[in-house]
């Protein structure tokens, strides 16, 4: 599967869980109403970790409020926090990653509420399972999520801004 495709229905996926989750509970929300713009009235909160490139992320920023309708913003970006690496296999690891995301993002410290998913350049697995790594990760419980693009194509990473774009022929 195109490497490109497989990041952006991760993405879509986790953005989709989180509106099946919510509306479980609740009276589901037009994406297409003129408002409220936002996932059961939480915003997203798109996180830069480490080296990520914020203006990779304004592609799918614009994507997603055109298409869903959502409110998303992009927070100022954090460092990798050491405890995330597994340094033996030179990778983050996922659980713990997305974890800590909620106490080190400053931007949406008081918003409980608010869903945030980090984007890392660097490689991730996920401790709990038997994979050699993960493309994303999330936890429900605490709204948060995290996104590699570690492992992109070759020609991908010549062009990150193409890598990372929603793929509109589909």
């Amino acid at each position: 599967m195109n490497r490109t495709l497989a990041l952006v229905v991760c993405l879509a996926a986790l953005v989709a869980g989180w509106l099946a989750y919510s509306r479980s509970s609740h009276p589901p929300v037009s994406a297409s109403a003129a408002s409220p713009s936002k996932v059961e009235n939480r915003t997203i909160y798109f996180v830069p970790i480490g080296n990520f490139p914020d203006e990779q992320l304004q592609p799918l920023v614009q994507y997603y409020r055109k298409k869903y309708n959502l409110e998303i913003a992009v927070a100022d970006g954090i460092s990798v926090d050491p405890t995330t690496r597994d340094a033996s296999r030179q990778q983050l690891m996922a659980e713990s990653l997305a974890a800590g995301l909620r106490s080190r993002v400053s931007e949406p410290a008081n918003d409980k509420d608010a869903i945030l998913i980090g984007f890392t350049a660097e490689d991730m697995y996920p401790t709990s399972k038997n994979w050699q790594f993960a493309f994303g990760w999330r936890d429900g419980e605490t709204r948060t999520a995290v996104v590699s693009t570690a492992r992109r194509t070759a020609s991908e990473q010549r062009s990150p801004q193409r890598a990372l774009q929603p793929d509109h022929g589909n």
